[in-house]
C-alpha cells in the first residue's frame, strides 16, 4: 500500500498529493505500507485495528498525528519524525507489541493516553515536554523515567499499572500528583523528598508495595487511599497534613521513622490515640499496644515493631491525654517549638525512650504522671540552648537526669 496525500480510495491508495491524507481506514490484507513525501498528518483511526504492520517508517513531513491513530495495531517500534510537536489523544493506544519509540527532541504535548497499555521497555522525552497527558503510560513496561524539565504536575492514572517502573527523576518544579498516578506501580521507590508537592490525589501510590520512603511535608490533604498497600514504607513525612484518617498506617510493619502534624487521630482540634492511626486489625508482625479511651475503655491496636523515631511537626500545641500510652518501641521523640502541654499519661510506659527532643525555650506545662514508666535516669532530655534552668525546675521536666 502506498499512501499519498489527499483522499482515501477504497482504504487502499490514497491520491493526489496534497497536504494531507483523508478520512479513511486500511484493512489487513497488505504487509507493507509507505508514504508519499508531503503527507504532512495522519488522521484519527486511519491504521486502528490494522494487524499486518510491525516497524513502520513515517515520512519527514509529518507534522501531526491524529487521534486513535494506530490503536490495536501490531506496531513494535517507530520513530516519529522530528516535526511531529503533538502526539494526539490515544494514538497508539493498546499497541500491545510496541516495545520502542524514538521520539523527536521538538515534541511538545503528549495527549491523553497517547501510548497507554503499550510495552514500551524504555522511553525518553526531552525537556521541550510541556503536557503529559492522563494514561499517557498507564501499563507499560519500561524500569525508570524522567521527567521533562517544564512539568509541574502529574495527570490521574499517567504511570498507573506501570509494575516494572522502579525510578523517577522528579522535575524541579512539580507541585501536583493526581488521582492513581502510580496505583499499582508494585517495584517504586522513591530516594528523593518530594518538598515541592503540596497536592497529592486519591490513590496516587495506591498499591505501590515497594515504596519504601514518602516526604511529603507540605501536603495539607492526604487520603487513606493515596499510601493504602504500601506495605514496605519504613518512613513518612506528613507534618503539613491537617486531619489524619484512622487506619491510615494500618499494616505497615517496616515503619520506622514517621512524622506528623500532631500525635494521633483526627484533626489538631480532635486528635485522638496514636494507635488508632494504624487500626485494630490484627497482625502477628506487629505490636500490640493497648490504649485508654476518653470513655474510659481501652482498645488494642497493632503498630510496627521498629518504629523508633516519632517527630510532631510544628503547629501542634499538646500531647493529649494517653497519647503515646505504651508505645515503648519509640526512642526518639521530637516536639515543636508550638508544644504547650503534655498532658497526664501521655507517654506513660514509653520505657524505650533514650531521646527527647523539645524545641520550645519554655517547658510546656507536664504532670507527675505525663512521664509515668519512662526512663528518667537513661532518657536524655535535649532543651534549646539557655532554657535548660527552667526546665530543671519544671514540673514533670526536673526529673529527667541528663538535660
Amino acid at each position: 500500500i502506498t499512501l499519498y496525500a489527499g483522499k482515501a480510495y477504497k482504504g487502499y491508495r490514497i491520491w493526489p498529493p496534497f497536504s494531507n491524507f483523508g478520512e479513511g481506514k486500511l484493512n489487513n490484507h497488505s504487509t507493507q505500507v509507505t508514504f508519499g513525501t508531503h503527507v504532512t498528518k495522519i488522521p484519527e483511526k486511519i491504521f486502528k485495528d490494522v494487524n499486518f504492520m510491525y516497524n513502520l517508517t513515517l515520512p519527514d513531513s509529518l507534522t501531526e498525528i491524529g487521534k486513535f491513530a494506530f490503536t490495536n495495531t501490531t506496531l513494535t517500534s517507530i520513530k516519529i519524525p522530528s516535526k511531529v510537536l503533538e502526539i494526539s489523544d490515544s494514538a497508539f493506544f493498546n499497541c500491545t507489541n510496541l516495545k520502542s519509540v524514538i521520539l523527536p527532541n521538538e515534541l511538545k504535548k503528549k495527549k491523553n493516553g497517547a501510548f497507554q497499555n503499550c510495552q514500551l521497555d524504555s522511553i525518553c522525552l526531552s525537556d521541550s515536554v510541556k503536557e503529559i497527558g492522563k494514561y499517557a503510560f498507564y501499563g507499560n513496561k519500561f524500569n525508570s523515567f524522567r521527567f521533562p524539565k517544564a512539568i509541574n504536575k502529574i495527570e490521574p492514572f499517567t504511570f498507573s499499572e506501570c509494575n516494572k517502573l522502579k525510578f523517577v527523576v522528579f522535575p524541579l518544579f512539580i507541585d501536583s500528583i493526581a488521582e492513581s498516578a502510580f496505583e499499582n506501580c508494585d517495584s517504586l521507590m522513591l530516594n528523593k523528598n518530594l518538598d515541592q508537592v503540596t497536592y497529592i490525589g486519591k490513590s496516587a501510590f495506591s498499591g505501590c508495595t515497594s515504596l519504601n520512603k514518602l516526604w511529603i511535608p507540605n501536603v495539607t490533604d492526604l487520603d487513606t487511599s493515596t499510601i493504602s498497600g504500601c506495605k514496605s514504607l519504613d518512613s513518612i513525612n506528613i507534618v503539613n497534613v491537617k486531619k489524619l484518617s484512622h487506619g491510615m498506617f494500618a499494616n505497615m510493619k517496616y515503619l520506622k521513622h514517621l512524622e506528623l502534624p500532631f500525635g494521633g487521630a483526627g484533626t489538631a482540634q480532635t486528635v485522638g490515640n496514636f494507635g488508632e492511626l494504624f487500626g485494630t486489625e490484627q497482625n502477628s508482625d506487629m505490636r500490640a499496644v493497648t490504649q485508654p479511651l476518653e470513655d474510659g475503655t481501652t482498645k488494642t491496636y497493632y503498630l510496627p515493631t521498629g518504629l523508633n523515631v516519632l517527630v510532631i511537626g510544628e503547629g501542634c500545641e499538646q500531647l493529649p491525654y494517653g497519647a503515646l500510652y505504651n508505645c515503648s518501641m519509640i526512642e526518639k521523640l521530637t516536639l515543636p517549638t508550638t508544644i504547650k502541654g503534655v498532658k497526664e499519661n501521655a507517654l506513660y510506659g514509653c520505657d524505650g525512650l533514650t531521646d527527647i527532643y523539645v524545641k520550645r525555650a519554655l517547658p510546656p506545662s507536664a504532670y507527675e504522671t505525663s512521664f509515668t514508666g519512662v526512663n528518667q535516669f537513661g532518657c536524655t532530655l535535649h532543651v534549646p540552648y539557655n532554657s535548660k534552668q527552667y526546665y530543671s525546675i519544671a514540673n514533670g521536666w526536673k526529673y529527667f537526669y541528663f538535660i
